[in-house]
């Protein structure tokens, strides 16, 4: 084991993370962000263009929009907590 006193973090951690595990767990969280990168992407783009689209057709307003799109931001917040929680009880038990 390398002794971390007279190295930097950075040393202990690339060294950590050579030597770490890769369990299912593992491979469950990076699938779990890789999905929820792909829909926040999606609920980005395709949001906007919805948002532009109700506003040309006179169906709502800016303000509307402005109040749809911080929804879809705070879901992908609530969302993204629950999951970190939810990992992290897993991981303990």
């Amino acid at each position: 084991m390398t002794n971390f006193a007279t190295g930097s973090i950075n040393d202990e951690l690339l060294f950590r993370i050579d030597n770490s595990i890769e369990s299912r767990l593992f491979h469950k969280i990076v699938i779990l962000v890789s999905l929820g990168m792909l829909e926040a992407s999606i609920g980005v783009y395709t949001g906007s263009a919805v948002a532009s689209s109700l506003t040309a057709s006179k169906w709502s307003t800016a303000q509307e929009n402005s109040m749809l799109l911080s929804a879809n931001f705070l879901g992908l917040l609530i969302g993204s907590l629950i999951a970190g929680l939810k990992e992290t009880t897993k991981e303990e038990k």
